[in-house]
């Protein structure tokens, strides 16, 4: 039978964190909370707190530490509620089981094991849209246009929030009629590079989105990327043959080195620190480098009849995936080195896979596709994310724990895509806690816990609460 000693109240923040304030998720903790102890998750409430207000976040876990008997439906609650006027303590359940995404002490994190969500943009709808990009330290995202529209439509837009959109207006004609193929943004250099295949510019340069600049009129180029890593923009151009050239300043771009094998019209771009190898796909094929610039170029797969269009390195998987649209191959490849890649078949994708990149707030490769998008923490396991249909999701922009998307079809041309926050209540008795379910012997269940002040509430040296779980004393 599991008794009171069994049951624990554990820090997050690793195995080894013994701070309540650096309890903010992660790994549970092998430290408990102290029970009784005034502070013992929240610091006082400060004089400048008191007066703007402050919302903060701890995580913490209910472990079942008996060896061998099950807790049956376990319930957290709110057994009593800080006294202090203008302040409130609420919790909240982390979706699933395991170790909890971290947060910080302002922020929880938006699970995404609980799934994604679409949210609808406003692109405008008869645009080809086919390439993205942001800016953090503008707050700016920019979207380029393959075609559509009319010719006096001009062909970039510009947000704050990756949903709502503004065209770029007539400081950005030359973007017209040109078939703008990808985007990238330099934060060391303050510019936007965009690149096109056909019409009057074919490498243009913006430090704001709206205002573009001229810089290569006569390059037939496919796609463009900077990596800081390399202090430079690589883009792929074709002539002949596709060769791979480089911008170290935005403003010049070198002719470049011939690529071994033949690349499409979509490009994808990948580098990898620890292996110090940019890896590049298009068409059905996918090349590496031997040197981290131009030259060196060679070539690591070719399928028949694929159309490698995406190309992401994850730094904590250590690998690479890439994404085929065509009909030869299989939908995803995965690689430990760019070198040699394999197939991956674990899910069954759709006959359409455009894009491939790595989110580094939700820890996850994501991937979309037409009417498709999915995502995976180990790139083995995949889970579909719910989508709008008759979408053509031609690229994805991860940026923090979001995901911004552009397409060709649909009624809606962009969508923002994100895990559902955590939902906060304050119940005040065990019958309607939060519903934990059962903990097995060793299992472990995180728990949100939010405090906000509101402003002009007095500060106070002490903010005692108790949290509980049903049918066992209570963590004061």
């Amino acid at each position: 039978m599991v008794a009171a000693a069994d049951v624990k109240w554990r820090l997050s923040g690793g195995v080894a964190n013994n701070n309540p304030h650096a309890s903010l998720g992660g790994e549970m903790s092998a430290v408990d909370v102290t029970p009784g102890v005034l502070n013992n998750l929240f610091d006082p409430v400060s004089s400048p707190e008191a007066q703007n207000g402050k919302t903060e976040y701890r995580c913490v876990y209910v472990l079942n530490n008996h060896a061998s008997d099950t807790l049956i439906d376990v319930r957290a609650y709110i057994q009593a509620q800080t006294p202090n006027t203008g302040t409130t303590i609420d919790i909240a359940l982390a979706p699933t089981s395991g170790a909890a995404p971290t947060g910080s002490e302002n922020r929880t994190p938006a699970d995404p094991s609980a799934g994604l969500q679409a949210t609808a943009g406003n692109l405008q709808s008869n645009m080809v849209w086919y390439c993205v990009d942001y800016a953090p330290e503008l707050g700016l995202f920019v979207a380029l246009s393959l075609g559509g529209g009319t010719s006096s439509d001009v062909r970039a837009a510009t947000s704050p929030d990756g949903l709502n959109w503004t065209a770029a207006g007539a400081t950005a004609d030359i973007t017209k009629n040109c078939n703008w193929r990808d985007i990238s943004w330099s934060p060391k250099l303050k510019l936007f590079a965009g690149v096109a295949d056909s019409g009057t510019t074919r490498i243009a340069i913006s430090a704001d989105g709206v205002s573009w600049g001229q810089r290569v009129t006569n390059y037939i180029v496919k796609g463009v990327k900077w990596f800081p890593e390399l202090d430079a923009f690589l883009y792929v151009r074709l002539a002949t043959n596709h060769f791979v050239g480089v911008s170290h300043d935005g403003m010049d771009w070198s002719v470049g080195v011939q690529s071994p094998v033949a690349l499409g019209d979509k490009i994808g771009f990948a580098y990898s620190p620890p292996l110090g190898r940019t890896v590049i796909c298009g068409g059905t094929s996918i090349i590496h480098s031997t040197t981290p610039l131009e030259g060196g170029w060679v070539a690591g797969i070719t399928v028949p009849s694929a159309n490698f269009s995406g190309v992401a390195w994850s730094p904590k998987l250590g690998m690479f995936i890439a994404s085929n649209s065509g009909s030869g191959g299989s939908k995803l490849y995965k690689s430990v080195d760019g070198i040699n890649w394999t197939p991956l078949i674990t899910y069954a994708f759709p006959p359409v896979l455009y894009h491939a990149n790595w989110s580094e707030g939700l820890s996850a490769f994501v991937v979309c596709g037409l009417s498709f998008a999915a995502m995976s923490f180990d790139g083995v396991v995949w889970t579909e994310i719910t989508v709008p249909a008759s979408t053509g999701y031609q690229r994805l922009l991860p940026v923090g724990t979001k995901t911004y998307t552009v397409g060709n079809t649909g009624t809606a041309r962009n969508y923002v895509l994100e895990a559902p926050e955590l939902v906060f209540s304050s119940p005040a008795d065990a019958e309607n806690g939060l519903e934990i379910g059962d903990l097995g012997p060793g299992q472990r269940r995180a728990v949100w816990v939010r405090r906000t002040v509101s402003p002009g509430a007095p500060a106070v040296a002490n903010d005692p609460f108790t949290l509980a779980i049903r049918g066992f004393p209570p963590l004061a």
